[in-house]
């Protein structure tokens, strides 16, 4: 006999309080910490929801710059670019020309009837105006300032 407990038998496995060895449970019960949850039952079968209110009639209005023609924004673009290219080498005149006849079409696109004005799509004639307005004052410009140096002698121009 070896030592240890006296009157055990050292080739048996030493007792223990618990029901087996290293505490370990013996069924599946014993694994959980909680007790059984319940099964619950299958859905409801489906119930359609009743419909809701009729619209009012009512549309949303226009977006501000979606339906926007693109000669009334171009008209403007060259418009304004066309005032300080006129100082370089008058590099204006093409550019206000071009405003000048972009705003015109700017102009009948978004006042002048046709599909896109009648459907409410088109807008712009307040940047055509403008961009037919730059153009003018461009030209205008233009004509004075070749007038001026004629008139002061001044071939160089």
């Amino acid at each position: 006999m070896q030592p240890g407990y006296p009157g055990q038998d050292p080739y048996e496995p030493p007792s223990s309080p618990y029901p087996n060895d290293y505490n370990q449970p013996s069924s599946p019960q014993e694994y959980s910490l909680y007790p059984p949850q319940p099964q619950y039952s299958a859905p409801p079968a489906y119930q359609p929801v009743p419909p809701g209110y009729p619209g009012g009639g009512y549309t949303a209005p226009p977006q501000p710059g979606a339906g926007t023609n693109i000669f009334a924004l171009l008209s403007l673009i060259f418009g304004i670019l066309s005032l300080p290219l006129l100082f370089c080498c008058y590099l204006g005149i093409p550019f206000a020309i071009a405003a000048i006849v972009l705003g015109i079409i700017g102009v009948v696109r978004a006042g002048g009837g046709g599909p896109l004005v009648q459907s409410g799509a088109a807008t712009g004639r307040g940047m055509a105006i403008g961009g037919i307005a730059c153009g003018a004052g461009c030209f205008l410009l233009m004509v004075i300032l070749i007038v001026a140096s004629v008139s002061l002698g001044n071939t160089h121009y």
